[in-house]
């Protein structure tokens, strides 16, 4: 009966985390990540956020330890396994439109050129614990 109560309530959680658009094979820059997890406590939900790191595991991969509390104070510790890619792009300024939104890059501009760097992270893996 306890086993069955704890898979229903991490089930929960990875419905909600679906919701929310974590789940494998989405990517997201470094800002939109990061303003993802920040939106749990500000969206109309029964979840809060406690707070979360990155762990570097490889090269070019990356583990975030999420940690959240459900509305009846249970606490579960999500590991989200990301592969990490990197953007680079070298372009004229004329070419770059400020007005659209370049969250999550770097953009170095001179000499009439713009080098445009950022880190994309892609979720691999999501595995949801909860605390005893």
């Amino acid at each position: 009966m306890v086993v069955k109560l704890v898979r229903n309530s991490v089930k929960e959680v990875r419905n909600f985390l679906s919701k929310l658009g974590l789940s494998v094979g989405r990517c997201f820059d470094d800002h939109e990540l990061v303003s993802l997890l920040r939106s749990i406590n500000t969206g109309d939900n029964d979840y809060w956020l406690l707070g979360w790191k990155e762990y570097d595991t490889l090269d070019r991969a990356s583990t975030f330890i999420v940690m959240l509390m459900d509305s009846e104070y249970r606490e579960y510790v999500i590991k989200v396994l990301v592969s990490i890619g990197t953007i680079g792009i070298t372009l004229p300024i004329n070419y770059l439109d400020l007005g659209d939104d370049a969250t999550g890059v770097t953009i170095m501009m001179g000499d009439g050129v713009a080098h445009i760097s950022g880190r994309i992270l892609c979720i691999r893996k999501i595995r949801v614990k909860r605390i005893p």
